[in-house]
């Protein structure tokens, strides 16, 4: 969807994955006509980081047009990370993009296992909208939806949140074009919380943010 200068995916915003590794990867077409293509990597798990040489990832990936302007993905990833720790996680996402705009819907569970602790399960959706309403000026709105909350959250250091709550990040804003290339995007992100269990519901957070895009 091209939503990349905007803020990150779905699964990095929560610190579920890293759409980011260092390995070796393959992709191409699974029929004649384009209708599919696959990718599979393998990589280090260490993101950006240094590499320590304990922790591996697999991933895969099928990417399916069943007509123009359409795109059903489906992605799948298996974490062996430190101290005997796996995460593994499914996603499904489907876009459409036109003339007025673009619309995507994404839904993706994971599941942490690690020695002598009890399976995690964390359950993701999130909804992209923009308008093109005019050639310059590209309104959107953003919503992820986390059903668990997320373990330690308060370290991320993108979007800070509690641990205590399931979060919910709102986005709005506009793509403005300056230039073949060149884009302004001014946005307002909001992170809400619904109560886990007994625990108290956090407090809101708003953020403020502008961002210059260039394409070279």
């Amino acid at each position: 969807l091209g939503y990349r200068p905007i803020d990150k995916h779905t699964l990095d915003l929560f610190h579920m994955t890293s759409t980011r590794d260092k390995g070796v990867s393959v992709r191409g077409p699974l029929d004649r006509r384009g209708w599919a293509e696959y990718e599979l990597a393998i990589g280090d798990a260490s993101g950006t980081k240094s590499s320590t040489g304990d922790t591996q990832a697999v991933y895969g990936r099928v990417a399916l047009h069943p007509v123009k302007g359409v795109t059903v993905d489906l992605y799948g990833d298996w974490w062996d990370r430190k101290a005997g720790e796996e995460w593994t996680t499914w996603k499904a996402e489907a876009a459409s993009l036109g003339r007025s705009g673009k619309l995507g819907l994404l839904w993706a569970t994971q599941r942490r296992t690690a020695p002598g602790k009890e399976s995690r399960d964390l359950d993701v959706w999130s909804v992209y909208g923009e308008w093109a309403a005019s050639r310059d000026l590209h309104p959107f709105l953003w919503v992820h939806v986390a059903e668990d909350p997320i373990p330690d959250a308060q370290k991320i250091e993108y979007y800070r949140m509690s641990p205590e709550g399931k979060p919910t990040v709102w986005l709005t804003g506009a793509r403005i074009r300056l230039a073949e290339g060149l884009e302004l995007i001014p946005t307002i992100a909001r992170v809400d919380y619904r109560r886990a269990g007994s625990a108290p519901k956090p407090e809101s957070d708003t953020f403020l943010r502008l961002t210059f895009s260039a394409k070279f």
